[in-house]
């Protein structure tokens, strides 16, 4: 998301009054003087602009999504649990737990900000699991509200029609799944380019970005750490510029105010990562820190051929091909190819670069322009080479916003090296409104087949056995006291997936009103211990059991009593499963990977992360489409199905 501002702007009053700039640096006000409607209203101009770019798909896909009832799981239970713990007296104080280890112990990311940025509208949508998607909706409005804003300040009406522009090309490149789903690898995505935006709006003396820049600096970096040296980065770069330097050796009355702003808003939103690291224990940011330092397994780039793929995958990203794709599968490995079209990008933005580095006393702006697309860029390809593990794409997503900062970047140097060889001017604003235009009802229609969220397959069956559970728990014979009793929610058995069901029940259960406690192996996902219960404190123990053999052996248990069940499939579906299951052990034998035969029997979702072979994993797939059936039992605390 770009700004353009193809000449000079000539008078007006400057973006903070008061404060003086130098000769190169003089940034005029872009809104114009006089006449009526948007031209004298910029807030309704940019209101405007923020409902086509991004408010009017985001609304069809919550109106999508509405219908059936969504019940989240796993990490979005999680989330959703966190949420709920703001208004119960467990006001969170880390971010979510991630692949961070250290010392012995799992830890989470950062801070708990994306917990308080959601809360206000998860309360004011309801409190519901749909309130927290129409939350996460309102939330990436903010964002793009702020970068159009941006947009404004530097360049006008052509500035914000050119940033909404890049905002709605990024809506459509994550997809209104992404954008409407409470997951932290995809709460930053909209708000790394308003970081962008924003430094870049401060190395230009705009000092009234600068509240906006730390906060959305540190609501991506304490959602996801994995933004931790790309802000790092480019805030090193902007803050090291030399007239920025300067700026700061004589400042304003306003930005000494924006910077005491800054500086309180920065130490309110760290206040409870720092609480957590004084409690007694090993705090979160040691275990962080030993995990950027010692991470458990060997960041890409220090792997044979590492650094060959952490430049393709950072060149797959500046692909501008990929961008009219728009939505993609990101729980896959990150793309790796075509390289061509990255290096072409690459080429392009270097002598853009170039030449804007030479007009950079006429034309200062579009310099630091450069500057800070030139940090995000190299600092992206850093952040991929840091990755442990394996390199999911959903860990460089923040890579197709660059990218689109990149090429507006392009486009401003081309328009303003035109301008200044008097060839014909380049009547943006048409362009750019009309493209928007055309764009809203494009993607406002593909917003109508916005997919379900992350695990929506894998809830449907807690979507039918909570109903069953929930009136055997408030009957009169109730297992365990019922309304009374106090609840342990077992690991259960999940042959089909990860145990991803099993918080979405505890979570429905705990919004019933149901005292239901979990294990201690899920207290860092939920945030601390609160939530976890001491066998001997339960009346009784809860069962969540997903698979034919599992549920016959429950079934075989005389302590054990069965209160909801559901069968999914067809009868031509049972069969299905059963010839893919049978077709799947057979070219596990035959590749030598008879140890993945029972872990079959356990859990497919387990056997496909273990690397079977491809021939494999579209069979796989479809039997974790396909289903299996579930069942829910109540049994005294200690007592298991007999094997």
């Amino acid at each position: 998301m770009c700004g353009i501002s193809i000449r000079p702007r000539r008078g007006g009053r400057r973006l903070d009054s008061g404060e003086g700039d130098d000769a190169e640096g003089d940034i005029q006000s872009p809104a114009p003087r006089g006449g009526r409607g948007a031209a004298s209203h910029p807030g309704l101009f940019i209101a405007g602009l923020v409902a086509v770019s991004g408010a009017l798909p985001l609304a069809v896909a919550l109106v999508v999504l509405a219908q059936p009832r969504w019940f989240p799981v796993m990490d979005l239970a999680a989330i959703e649990l966190r949420l709920r713990d703001i208004s119960e007296g467990h006001p969170p104080l880390v971010g979510m737990a991630g692949r961070i280890y250290g010392y012995d112990l799992r830890g989470s990311h950062p801070g708990p900000l994306m917990f308080w940025s959601l809360y206000p509208f998860y309360r004011l949508f309801g409190g519901t699991a749909w309130a927290m998607q129409a939350a996460t909706a309102a939330l990436n409005l903010v964002a793009i509200s702020l970068a159009v804003w941006i947009g404004y300040r530097r360049g006008g009406r052509t500035g914000a029609l050119a940033v909404a522009l890049g905002a709605m090309v990024l809506v459509h490149v994550y997809g209104t799944d992404k954008l409407t789903t409470a997951w932290n690898p995809y709460l930053p995505v909209l708000w790394w380019p308003v970081f962008l935006l924003a430094a870049w709006s401060v190395s230009c003396h705009d000092t009234k970005c600068l509240p906006v820049a730390g906060f959305a600096a540190t609501f991506c970096v304490q959602t996801h750490y994995s933004y931790l040296g790309l802000v790092g980065a480019v805030s090193v770069v902007v803050a090291a510029s030399p007239a920025w330097s300067v700026r700061w050796r004589r400042p304003s009355s306003v930005g000494v105010r924006m910077a005491a702003a800054t500086l309180v808003l920065l130490a309110v939103a760290w206040t409870p990562t720092i609480i957590d690291q004084l409690h007694e224990g090993t705090g979160n940011l040691t275990i962080l820190r030993e995990q950027i330092v010692h991470p458990q397994e060997p960041p890409l780039l220090s792997r044979p051929d590492g650094l060959r793929r952490t430049i393709s995958i950072g060149l797959a990203h500046l692909n501008v091909g990929e961008l009219a794709r728009g939505t993609r599968t990101s729980i896959v490995l990150a793309p790796t190819g075509p390289l061509a079209p990255g290096i072409i990008l690459l080429a392009l933005w270097a002598a853009a670069a170039a030449t804007a580095w030479r007009r950079r006393r006429t034309q200062p702006d579009l310099a630091r322009l450069h500057l800070v697309v030139g940090a995000a860029v190299l600092a992206g390809f850093g952040s991929i080479g840091r990755i442990s593990g394996d390199v999911l794409d959903y860990l460089s997503l923040w890579g197709w916003a660059t990218t689109v900062m990149a090429t507006g970047a392009i486009i401003w140097t081309v328009a303003a090296v035109r301008a200044t060889r008097n060839e014909p001017r380049l009547t943006l604003r048409p362009v750019l409104l009309g493209l928007l235009l055309v764009g809203v009802t494009a993607f406002s229609i593909e917003a109508v087949h916005t997919p379900a969220p992350i695990g929506d397959e894998r809830a449907q069956i807690v979507r039918y056995l909570a109903p069953d559970t929930i009136a055997a728990l408030r009957g009169s014979d109730a297992p365990g006291g019922g309304t009374a009793g106090h609840y342990l929610l077992s690991a259960g058995e999940d042959a089909l997936a990860l145990g991803m069901s099993n918080l979405a029940l505890f979570l429905e259960l705990d919004r019933q009103g149901f005292d239901v406690g979990i294990q201690d192996q899920y207290s860092v996902e939920l945030g601390g211990d609160h939530r976890v219960m001491d066998p001997s404190e339960a009346t009784a123990a809860i069962h969540l059991i997903i698979g034919s053999d599992a549920i016959a052996r429950w079934r075989d248990t005389p302590a054990a009593q069965e209160v909801a069940y559901h069968e999914p499939r067809t009868a031509l579906e049972r069969a299905e499963y059963d010839r893919l299951h049978d077709e799947v052990a057979e070219i596990l034998r035959d590749a030598g990977r008879s140890d993945l035969v029972d872990l079959l029997d356990r859990s497919v979702g387990l056997t496909m992360f273990a690397k079977p072979p491809a021939e494999a994993l579209p069979k796989l797939q479809r039997m974790l489409d396909i289903g299996l059936p579930g069942a829910v039992f109540i049994a005294p605390v200690g007592v298991f199905a007999t094997t």
